[in-house]
């Protein structure tokens, strides 16, 4: 006998609603009550497990030898980090990016087709700055390198929402936090 491709997928769902009414009928006839011996021994252990950590002074990287460089996990404080003021920067980009874009499909879905060069611009200066953000963050040593493709994306993507800027606000604020990534870029 040969199944047929719907009459596996009815027979699939017809056993996973089975399967789904038998577990809910299980739960009902279940019910659940507090029991308040229970809840008074969760509450010592969760009590207990607090002093404890109080009275430990175990280091929480004990038996970890040879990670001393990131004891704390302050990897910015051991020159280690990217500069988070520039990845603050570039992350503020990629969201008003991302804000533009979505404005910019919205209305070349409705046939307003001027917003094409800004979409185009704002997609591929997203491109560019997640992948500097992402360099920034680990302080990469190709973090100059992109640099200089990120200013340039950052341009590109500011000039062609300059148009828009002062009729859309997403355009607006897209346009200064490009200008904005330009000038952090430059100091890499």
């Amino acid at each position: 006998m040969r199944l047929h491709r719907r009459e596996l997928l009815l027979a699939g769902a017809g056993a996973l609603a089975a399967q789904a009414t038998a577990s809910v009928v299980a739960c009902a006839a279940d019910p659940v009550e507090p029991k308040k011996a229970d809840a008074k021994k969760a509450d010592a252990k969760a009590d207990k497990k607090a002093d404890d950590k109080k009275d430990s002074k175990m280091d929480e990287h004990e038996g970890h030898e040879g990670h001393e460089g990131h004891k704390g996990h302050d990897a910015a404080a051991a020159g280690e980090g990217g500069d988070m003021a520039l990845v603050n920067t570039v992350a503020d980009c990629i969201a008003a990016g991302q804000a533009c874009l979505s404005h910019c499909i919205r209305l070349l879905s409705s046939g307003d087709t001027s917003m094409g060069d800004c979409a185009k611009a704002v997609n591929d200066m997203l491109a560019i700055c997640r992948a500097s953000e992402s360099l920034a963050a680990n302080n990469s040593k190709h973090l100059k390198a992109i640099a200089k493709l990120c200013i340039d994306g950052c341009t590109d993507c500011s000039k062609a929402c300059t148009p828009h800027a002062g009729h859309h606000e997403t355009c607006k604020a897209c346009k200064e936090a490009c200008d904005a990534t330009i000038e952090a870029m430059k100091a890499v």
